[in-house]
């Protein structure tokens, strides 16, 4: 007769453990061939976190280091001059406690003077948000932006800002009702750039289609540092108020909590002068901040 193997308790966690690990693997794998696919769709083949942090970093190193913006008779924000800053401008403090979503647009007027560079005195804002959102032990669910000296376009920095934000929501990838509606829309988007059609509102399906699998109950904040340079001059192209009309769209479309910084450089585009043309309908949903610089003395 033969006799029943005995496997010890020891040996039952160590194979069920070592079955977790592999079931773990394959699900990581199959969330990387899902993200990649539709990163790829989104003509951004070439983008990595680290890649996109360092271009950031750069960007705040060079608001910080700018001679102009930084000239000790104008008012700067740095340190304990920028939180208190924060914490008194009403605008600002209103968008980061209030329920509902909100677009916060800051339009940074440097002091003609004695400030020309090209660094907007506002920025300081927007950077800093970005570093106090990685300092949290639980991350905020965020992405952000820093839009090039050079010039972007619409498609340029929501694509980046959308795939920032899908990396942060695996589990969407996971549902496969989700999955699905992510990859049709995400195709659309991709044959329209393909076919060099008008990729702007197949962009606007898919930005709707990837807030929409963050819960109600969540609260997704996005940074976008300087709307003022979303245009390409050597083309004649001019996004900046599309930008901002596709932001209000999302604020008030947004099933979860959507909070949205911008910053403009008011000086090089007075965005107060198209407020009334970017589509906001509900009460509260833009609000529009207009920050002289001064001077210290």
């Amino acid at each position: 007769m033969t006799l029943p193997v005995l496997i010890r308790e020891p040996e039952l966690i160590e194979d069920n453990n070592e079955l977790k690990t592999r079931v773990v693997a394959l699900q990581e794998g199959h969330d990387r061939d899902s993200l990649g696919e539709l990163q790829q769709l989104l003509g951004l083949d070439e983008f990595s976190e680290e890649g996109h942090r360092k271009e950031w970093n750069k960007h705040v190193q060079n608001v910080e280091m700018d001679a102009e913006l930084n000239v000790d008779l104008l008012q700067q924000l740095r340190g304990s001059e920028l939180q208190s800053f924060m914490a008194s401008t009403q605008n600002i403090r209103e968008w980061q406690i209030h329920g509902r979503s909100r677009l916060l647009v800051l339009a940074g007027h440097n002091n003609a003077a004695f400030n020309q560079g090209d660094q907007c005195w506002l920025s300081p804002v927007a950077t800093a948000m970005v570093a106090d959102f990685g300092r949290h032990q639980h991350r905020p669910i965020h992405a952000y932006c820093a839009l090039s000296q050079h010039g972007n376009l619409v498609w340029d920095v929501l694509t980046v800002i959308l795939l920032q934000l899908l990396r942060q929501n695996i589990a969407a990838l996971r549902d496969p009702q989700h999955h699905a509606e992510l990859r049709a829309a995400f195709g659309s988007f991709h044959r329209v750039v393909t076919n060099n059609g008008d990729r702007v509102p197949e962009l606007k399906r898919v930005a709707v289609r990837v807030l929409a699998c963050f819960e109600e109950f969540e609260t997704v904040y996005i940074v976008i540092d300087r709307i003022d340079r979303c245009r390409d001059i050597s083309k004649s192209i001019d996004h900046r108020k599309l930008l901002l009309k596709v932001l209000v769209k999302l604020v008030e479309e947004a099933r979860c909590k959507l909070k949205i910084v911008a910053v403009v450089d008011g000086g090089t585009w007075p965005v107060e002068n198209y407020q009334d043309e970017l589509g906001a309908t509900m009460d509260d949903s833009l609000i529009l901040h207009i920050g002289d610089q001064k001077m210290t003395c």
